[in-house]
């Protein structure tokens, strides 16, 4: 065992160069585990083009995920992105989060969650549900969603620049909305249109978004409840942790989430009179009985979880409520906090030891 010596005063420089020497070191401690959980990454983007004999029918996919390349300033449609766009993804494998937007969204207006997810380490793959405002044959739109659901994780599978680097053993589920419908039954919980005629039987003017908008019932559930057989590819994998953010939650068969064991992040707006409380989000809070993360943000109306839309393009566009704030509700600040909350439940559930 080395002797320990006899403290000896050192001179003025010395100890400044000591004192120096901690502060670095401090700081390499408070960066390692930063850069441990991709902080440092920036923020890859590409966008997966159609496939098929149909290209018009296959929406294009569009990915984030984390990059070791410069961003560089650019535009995704209206929107102007500081992103290193086809850039190198990160060294190593990443969790792969499958996000579904709501009814007749994109998933461009979801640019900043896909930021949040990419520079902590996530690749989140998203397609854009085109088929919201038909029915195409016998099919509904919830079909077609979970269909390209499916399609989305094949597509970063196959891609030659990403498809090695995502690791679909590590897979999170994140939905808005309707986007919620098509996830959960992507994931094997039963859609059950008899729940939403019972729903909107007794509470048609207390929920008439749900019950009332475009025929909500007839547009994207119709026929679920008949003996027709429905074939919908199954994911790569089962889902390991999910994320529902103002969920659609009147149309499923409740009994199913008494058997759920997955991590769950809930997330309610207190200010969501698109999908009122108690319908939705609490509906499923209380009929998911195994521990979950339920987190209601008092102020956050329906549409606040997408992402800012500049005025010009909302007024071009004739977007709307989706693209509007009532005043004083601060949409980037509630955008930064809820990201920061969805990065955290994946990062406990898809990143922490199995």
């Amino acid at each position: 065992m080395r002797p320990v010596r006899p403290y000896k005063p050192r001179g003025c420089a010395y100890r400044l160069a000591g004192w120096l020497r901690i502060v670095l070191l401090l700081g390499l401690a408070v960066e390692a585990p930063q850069a441990a959980q991709g902080q440092d990454y920036s923020v890859g983007f590409t966008e997966i083009p159609p496939s098929g004999n149909t290209p018009k029918d296959t929406p294009p996919i569009l990915v984030w995920y984390p990059s070791t390349d410069k961003p560089t300033q650019s535009q995704l449609g209206p929107y102007k992105v500081n992103w290193a766009q086809e850039g190198r993804i990160a060294p190593g494998t990443h969790p792969v989060v499958v996000f579904a937007h709501g009814v007749n969204g994109r998933a461009r207006r979801h640019r900043w969650t896909g930021e949040a997810l990419a520079k902590a380490g996530f690749i989140m793959v998203a397609p854009w549900h085109r088929h919201d405002r038909r029915i195409i044959n016998d099919v509904t739109r919830v079909e077609v969603r979970m269909r390209e659901l499916a399609e989305a994780l094949e597509g970063l599978a196959t891609n030659p620049m990403l498809g090695d680097s995502a690791d679909f053993s590590r897979l999170g589920g994140l939905g808005f909305s309707f986007g919620v419908v098509p996830l959960l039954g992507a994931h094997g919980i039963t859609l059950d249109l008899t729940t939403a005629r019972a729903h909107c039987k007794q509470n048609a003017d207390l929920d008439p978004h749900f019950c009332n908008y475009g025929n909500f019932i007839v547009r994207f559930l119709r026929r679920w409840d008949s003996d027709r057989e429905v074939i919908v590819p199954p994911l790569l994998q089962p889902i390991d942790s999910l994320a529902l953010i103002m969920p659609v939650a009147q149309a499923y068969r409740y009994s199913d989430f008494a058997k759920q064991t997955t991590p769950l992040l809930l997330v309610r707006g207190g200010a969501d009179t698109v999908l009122p409380y108690p319908f939705h989000a609490e509906s499923i809070h209380q009929a998911w009985t195994t521990p979950h993360d339920y987190e209601v943000f008092a102020s956050a109306h329906h549409n606040a979880f997408i992402s800012p839309i500049p005025a010009w393009y909302a007024d071009q566009e004739e977007i709307g409520s989706a693209a509007n704030d009532p005043d004083g509700f601060n949409r980037p600040v509630f955008l930064q906090e809820a990201n920061q909350r969805i990065v955290k439940h994946f990062n406990n559930t898809l990143k922490a030891e199995k």
